[in-house]
């Protein structure tokens, strides 16, 4: 039974990557296009908030097109706009992903499912170069087909395989460094001139890595330690050659660290609502349900099930860390280690639950992956029959926890990811309802202009727009119009009421009705 594992897993693998494919081009303009992807839209459109703001937010009647023509290419718009809005705006998203979107919706349409199918894509690339990633890492052809296998079927990768963000590229940009750096120390000086090529490479794929996102210089970190720890003879001659192909990526991506530390003089927070105080168990809580995400992710009430794969996963970190070959060891713990100690240094020093944001953390989520796909592979060999059936269950577990996964997000029509996107759908049918409605909606406060684009997505073409920046009051609506206010502030809503009108909540988020006019 033993003898035929390699061919079982195999075809179990090639089984679940074709389910996997499958899935991440399946639906995929069905669910919300939420806050963050609208940034997406107005980087791609070369468009700004305020670009929006001065042609929207005047207190005028807009139809909804007007707005959403802000979140696909348009004319007099080049990619030069595009990398300008990025530098200027969001300088802490850098602009590789954003410029490759731009072109793949010029070339296949402006809509959200041909927007989503380039991330999609993606993650069909990821596929490939985890296998040969592995093969770099181990001989062993079981620990590549299960690694793949574990990839096209997590929950985590797909959720991010069906979002028009830069975590895929992100991925695929990783992987393949990786590689090129495995790949060129494998070389080291017996073949000198094709190992300085592959550095070359290695360099041009790592500032490509910096463009698409700035947590990418953790990966550099453990990079350099796995050089440094798996080199010996030859070490001074690899690390050089490592060095300059660093040198020459932090050169390539100079232009973006000037706008970056002019960014930070801004003094804007970055992801700020992760560094609000939690208490330990909250934390932990959080924590758990994050990480348990590459292999299993289900609705709230489930959760718990989360710690069987959770803890099968930390096994087989300590496992890699005691018994794995030594290069497996050394690239691995490195890049897991380095890819999450950030965040939970700062969670431990500030207060916060930066820890729980897993798409910042894509490099250590691969590489417990990879450690679990290692030590599967090395447990179904085992000459043990107690070890043998235990990794047989293991494998079992996680092949079906990932599938249940994937089914249960495809056919929902809101995941976790999308934040507010239960209550936005609901209050977009509340307003659907109506024929032609007007709908009056502000900015104000801290209060970010997404959720209002994310909303006018789902909108039907009827929907009048009434949009003012406060205190800015908007023109009076008349009896005579199915009046609507969404996402205004409590100002907003007094002076409404004191101007005569009865405000009848009807969507489950910020949507109100005015009702009628009162005679004073």
């Amino acid at each position: 039974m033993k003898a035929d594992v390699g061919s079982a897993v195999r075809f179990v693998a090639i089984v679940l990557v074709a389910l996997g494919c499958f899935l991440r081009f399946c639906d995929l303009g069905a669910k919300l296009f939420w806050h963050d992807e609208t940034y997406t839209g107005l980087a791609i459109a070369g468009s700004s908030f305020a670009e929006i703001r001065a042609a929207l937010l005047d207190g005028r009647d807009h139809r909804r097109q007007e707005l959403l023509a802000h979140q696909f290419p348009r004319g007099g718009k080049n990619t030069v706009d595009t990398i300008r809005a990025m530098a200027e705006y969001q300088p802490r998203h850098p602009p590789l992903y954003f410029v490759l979107a731009r072109g793949w919706t010029i070339l296949f349409g402006p809509s959200i499912t041909s927007l989503r199918a380039f991330s999609a894509f993606l993650g069909l690339l990821s596929l490939p170069l985890v296998f040969l990633l592995c093969r770099e890492l181990d001989d062993d052809r079981l620990f590549r087909w299960i690694a793949v296998s574990l990839v096209a079927i997590s929950p985590l990768h797909l959720v991010y395989a069906q979002e028009a963000r830069q975590y895929l590229l992100w991925i695929d940009l990783l992987l393949l460094a990786s590689w090129l750096l495995l790949v060129a120390t494998r070389l080291g000086t017996e073949d000198a001139r094709w190992a300085r090529t592959v550095f070359g490479l290695y360099a041009g794929v790592l500032a490509m890595s910096l463009y698409t996102h700035l947590l990418s210089v953790l990966v550099v970190g453990a990079h350099a330690l796995f050089v440094l720890a798996t080199e010996r003879a030859r070490k001074m001659a690899v690390l050089s050659r490592f060095a300059g192909a660093f040198a020459v990526a932090s050169v390539l991506f100079l232009p973006w660290i000037y706008r970056l530390v002019a960014d930070f003089h801004t003094q804007r927070a970055w992801v700020a609502w992760a560094a609000m105080p939690v208490s330990p168990n909250r934390w932990m809580l959080r924590t758990a349900a994050a990480w348990s995400r590459p292999f299993l992710d289900l609705e709230q009430a489930w959760v718990a099930l989360g710690a069987i794969p959770l803890g099968l996963a930390a096994t087989s970190v300590v496992w890699v860390m005691f018994q794995a070959p030594r290069r497996v060891k050394w690239f691995l713990i490195p890049l897991a280690v380095l890819g999450t100690l950030p965040f939970v240094t700062a969670d431990l020093l500030c207060g916060g639950f930066r820890s729980g944001v897993i798409r910042f953390q894509f490099p250590a989520v691969l590489a417990i992956q990879l450690c679990v796909a290692c030590a599967l592979s090395y447990f179904l060999r085992s000459p043990h029959r107690a070890r043998y059936h235990m990794a047989i269950t293991a494998t079992l577990l996680f092949a079906v926890s990932g599938v249940v996964s994937d089914i249960a997000y495809v056919r929902a029509p809101v995941w976790w990811n999308k934040a507010t996107a239960r209550e936005l759908f609901n209050d977009a049918q509340q307003l659907n309802l109506r024929h032609a409605p007007l709908l009056i909606s502000s900015e104000h406060g801290h209060r970010s202009l997404g959720d209002l684009i994310a909303l006018v997505h789902l909108l039907d073409e009827d929907v009048i727009l009434r949009l003012v920046i406060e205190p800015t009051r908007p023109q009076r609506p008349t009896a005579a119009e199915d009046t609507y206010v969404w996402g205004v502030s409590d100002a907003m809503l007094d002076w409404l009421a004191a101007d005569g009108w009865e405000l009848e909540r009807v969507g489950v988020y910020q949507l109100h009705r005015l009702v009628r006019l009162r005679d004073k």
